[in-house]
């Protein structure tokens, strides 16, 4: 691999045989160094080894490499994306310098993949929903020792009562706060209050769903049985969440999350993904008018499956459902005048309703609704099979 170190002089970059898949995220240059400006590589010996960061990609696809305080501009044999660390030798200087990676830092996306891949079984299981959780708490606290507080259990099993009350609409405020507290976040929470040097960590633990989780996990004795597998297996499924949402956020791909919804007749796991549409996105158009994608999975009883599309933008709302069966479309289109009414006394100025049957939807949006159903990045290859 040809590569220009500061602008002064050509090497070559050999990858190593271990490399990571090549990342599909692309970076802006950072302003490390102005237009003229030009530095020279550091002193190197043959056989020597050294150490370099990957600190930023440019518009091209080559990457910048720290080494030694010096900045390389160079093509990105493969595997390597900003953030890296590298272990490198010098194989050659004359007449050109090459260098050889013998090491490289694991990259965010094959981590998150890995976990995914580890964990693929737990993605049809249908032991994590939050209902089947919060029945079997009642019978964990038989398995306590009577000498271990039981406060964990008891935040636990307060926070899952008040996630879980069907006397209250499920409205934006309780929504953004599902969304925010459902354990997809908690790392991130500790980190900024870390950061901040913030005293309640413990506050952050007692108002978050992992944080609970873990607690009572640890207040459970080895031998409490199903109540404690419920737990890991709610603790797994949070898990592969954050892994599956770590990848669409780095590809570009819309973000999901799973959601219990009351339907009347009991609660029902619903799937949710938003991304940005990139529609309208013109020289004069600001960031307010961006507009969004919202994708909506859940089983209504006596409807079957039921997968609403709504476009969303500004004050202006587009929703497609698409249903399983016939006589549900027929009564989905008797309903949809009323409910754009409601809609629009909520605020909304435009509203456009449709529904339509399942197998009239567009291929694009049945590989959409296939992609949030089983929970998995779209796009992504989780089989790391070689033939």
């Amino acid at each position: 691999m040809k590569i220009d170190i500061a602008r002064l002089n050509r090497s070559s970059l050999q990858e190593s045989q271990q490399s990571a898949a090549v990342s599909r995220q692309r970076f802006t240059k950072p302003e490390t160094t102005g237009p003229e400006e030009t530095v020279a590589s550091p002193p190197l010996e043959v056989g020597q080894e050294i150490s370099g960061m990957i600190v930023g990609e440019l518009d091209d696809g080559r990457i910048i490499l720290n080494l030694g305080g010096a900045l390389i501009e160079t093509n990105n044999p493969g595997g390597l994306t900003p953030g890296q660390s590298l272990s490198l030798r010098v194989d050659f200087l004359e007449p050109q310098v090459i260098l050889h990676i013998i090491e490289q830092e694991p990259t965010i996306e094959s981590e998150a993949a890995t976990l995914l891949r580890q964990r693929l079984f737990g993605l049809t299981r249908q032991d994590e929903t939050l209902v089947l959780l919060q029945e079997k708490l009642q019978a964990a606290k038989v398995f306590l020792d009577p000498g271990m507080p039981q406060m964990s259990l008891e935040k636990l099993g307060s926070f899952m009562a008040d996630i879980l009350d069907n006397q209250r609409p499920l409205n934006p405020e309780r929504l953004m706060q599902f969304v925010r507290d459902s354990g997809l976040h908690y790392e991130n929470k500790l980190f900024r209050a870390v950061m901040a040097n913030s005293p309640n960590l413990a506050a952050i633990a007692d108002s978050d769903l992992k944080g609970l989780l873990l607690g009572a996990l640890e207040n459970l004795e080895m031998g409490a049985g199903e109540p404690r597998r419920a737990i890991a297996s709610q603790l797994d499924h949070i898990e592969i969440q954050q892994a599956v949402n770590l990848l669409a956020q780095l590809e570009g791909q819309p973000l999901q999350i799973r959601i219990p919804f009351f339907t009347g007749a009991g609660f029902t796991d619903a799937a949710l993904s938003v991304q940005r549409d990139g529609k309208g996105r013109g020289q004069d158009s600001g960031k307010s008018s961006q507009g969004y994608v919202i994708m909506f999975l859940l089983d209504l009883e006596n409807f079957g499956r039921t997968r609403i599309e709504a476009h969303l933008k500004g004050r202006d709302l587009r929703v497609l459902f698409y249903v399983d069966q016939d006589d549900s479309v027929v009564l989905l289109r008797r309903e949809l005048p009323g409910f754009a009414l409601t809609l629009k006394a909520l605020g909304y100025r435009e509203v456009l309703l449709a529904a339509s049957t399942a197998s009239r939807m567009p291929q694009e949006q049945q590989h959409g609704f296939e992609t949030l159903a089983l929970g998995l990045p779209a796009n992504i290859p989780l089989l790391n099979v070689r033939v």
